[in-house]
């Protein structure tokens, strides 16, 4: 008997042990090696996130704060933007769980077949 009360005493004390906390959502940066083109970046929303929520969920318009330096993407829900600093990505873009992506703007080479002519653009123009 002593046995089972005690069982029941330790499954009881189990079950008020408070859960785990689960890992806070941090979206991914990818980053060239080499070719960024300073601040920057590409934000890529999930699917059913939407930008306005997206906003609320930064606690920041960023079309507003960064008017000339913001491009929203509608068609594929990504928004281009140029940052003084990596602050506001790293400490509110990053933790929004409907950020599929982050990538940095970089430069991208092309040349010809016979490499006589190359081509150079950034990623981004905002």
């Amino acid at each position: 008997m002593k046995f089972l009360t005690s069982l029941v005493l330790l499954a009881g004390a189990v079950f008020a042990l408070p859960a785990p906390s689960q890992p806070e959502w941090l979206a991914p940066i990818r980053e060239p090696v080499d070719g960024a083109v300073g601040n920057r970046w590409l934000v890529m929303l999930k699917q059913n996130h939407t930008l306005e929520e997206h906003f609320k969920t930064i606690g920041v318009d960023l079309s507003k704060e960064t008017e000339d330096h913001f491009k929203y993407f509608k068609l594929i829900n990504t928004y281009g933007i140029t940052l003084p600093d990596r602050k506001i990505l790293e400490d509110k873009i990053r933790h929004d769980p409907g950020v599929k992506a982050i990538e940095a703007s970089q430069t991208v080479t092309a040349y010809d077949k016979d490499d006589k002519k190359k081509t150079s653009y950034n990623t981004i123009s905002i």
